[in-house]
């Protein structure tokens, strides 16, 4: 190595010897060495610890354990420590979607109170039913948080118009199908006791069943305020398993309501409130499709039959084969010019719905041994994909984690992106493994 000027080499030699040789700036010198050379390490609580903290069973939603696929320690602050973020008395975004859920809670139960269906009152019933529990909705939130400012009263306006629109497009796709309404927000707590004993709760937004002959067909609906999807790839790292344990509490209700008829998974749904503005000239006979095409459910879909039709009936043909196509307006599939389901339609068989369901499960029984035996290290996800995603983006704790990739020890965990076609072939056991 050439150096130009020896005397800024030597300058900064005396300095150094000047510290080490003076005890108080010497401690200081070892704090800035063991600082420039930090590694940082695995954090860890013992078993004992954990069990003090969480109990003797662990007690949890799904979202919760979906924390703990993101990262442990981020888990271990919220839901270990209980530390939570200083809450402040205004409107948020999370609120809007928070009314309108309760909103439609109060909407369903009132329809299966009644005996009706969806499909069963006009318009004009709709909206004005839609108003109703949109304002028994506000009123009993925050104690009245929408009653602050005319601002937020402007507010309760667009929740009147957003709530009018999801009923619409509710119902218009329950007219499409064969399906109907049995349950709305069921509650499910069980206690598993698999490889690791641990007690699962959640609540289900909606329950729908088609029965026919000796079979019941089940679909669970979760509401979601903004563009939520689907991933086979996150629900196999364990980011996404809400949809598949919600649909394995459906089915073990419809399994006490139908007594002996085959329970078989027809779907697992996202609807995303919104209130879509569309662009450009529209045909006005074409506004209503165009509308629903807006606000298509996401999720998974059973193709076997008789699924498909019995979700959106414009798949329903004399011939019983599929339309050639023909792009559902209600759940993600399409047809293609020869009539068969196009690659980016997301379905399973019903028994890779199993297979999901069996593999979510064990993920979420390895990640309740791995809480209480005290795992709470600092281990953040970040997606090797176009997104970049990682745990960290909105976390509440990274003020806390120090968590930093330019300190030695400090990596996120990358998560390749894997197609559907991959999760099935990690999570499907073939027929000579089985």
């Amino acid at each position: 190595m050439y150096i130009k000027d020896a005397s800024l080499l030597i300058a900064a030699m005396n300095r150094f010897l000047a510290y080490i040789q003076d005890e108080d700036k010497r401690a200081m010198m070892k704090k800035l060495i063991d600082a420039a050379f930090y590694i940082e390490g695995k954090s860890k609580i013992s078993s004992e610890a954990a069990k003090g903290i969480y109990g003797e069973i662990l007690k949890g939603s799904t979202s919760q354990f979906e924390k703990y696929a993101a990262c442990a320690f981020s888990y271990y602050m919220q839901y270990g420590l209980k530390l939570e973020e200083r809450q402040e008395r205004k409107v948020e975004f999370f609120d809007i979607g928070n009314i309108v859920h309760t909103a439609l809670e109060i909407y369903t139960k009132r329809l299966l109170k009644s005996g009706k269906k969806w499909q069963d009152l006009d318009e004009e019933q709709q909206k004005q039913n839609a108003e109703q529990c949109i304002e028994e909705a506000v009123e009993g939130y925050k104690n009245g948080l929408l009653h602050d400012t005319k601002r937020d009263e402007y507010m309760i306006i667009r929740l009147k118009k957003l709530m009018n629109r999801t009923v619409w497009a509710i119902t218009e796709q329950m007219k499409l199908g064969k399906f109907d309404t049995v349950t709305s927000e069921l509650s499910f707590d069980v206690v598993e006791n698999d490889d690791n004993v641990m007690h699962l709760i959640g609540k289900v937004d909606r329950i729908d069943i088609m029965k026919e002959n000796d079979k019941s067909y089940v679909k669970i609906i979760d509401y979601k305020t903004g563009k939520k999807q689907l991933s086979l790839s996150d629900m196999y790292y364990g980011l996404q398993m809400q949809l598949v344990i919600y649909l394995e509490a459906a089915k073990n209700h419809a399994e006490k309501e139908a007594g002996r008829k085959m329970i078989i998974p027809a779907g697992v749904f996202y609807y995303n409130i919104d209130d879509p503005l569309l662009e450009g000239k529209i045909d006005p006979d074409k506004l209503p499709d165009n509308i629903l095409k807006q606000l298509r459910m996401e999720g998974l879909v059973n193709e076997d039959d008789p699924v498909l039709p019995s979700i959106d009936s414009n798949f329903l043909t004399e011939s019983g084969e599929l339309p050639v196509k023909t792009k559902s307006i209600v759940a993600p599939f399409e047809t293609d010019k020869d009539g068969n389901l196009k690659k980016n339609s997301a379905t399973v068989q019903t028994k890779q719905f199993e297979d999901i369901i069996r593999y979510t499960r064990k993920n979420i029984s390895r990640m309740s041994g791995e809480i209480m035996n005290g795992t709470t290290e600092v281990n953040p996800y970040k997606k090797a994909d176009s997104t970049r995603k990682t745990a960290c983006d909105y976390c509440a704790y990274k003020d806390v984690c120090r968590f930093d990739v330019r300190i030695p020890g400090n990596v996120y965990r990358s998560l390749k992106k894997l197609s559907d076609d991959d999760v099935l072939n990690l999570i499907c056991p073939k027929e000579d493994e089985e």
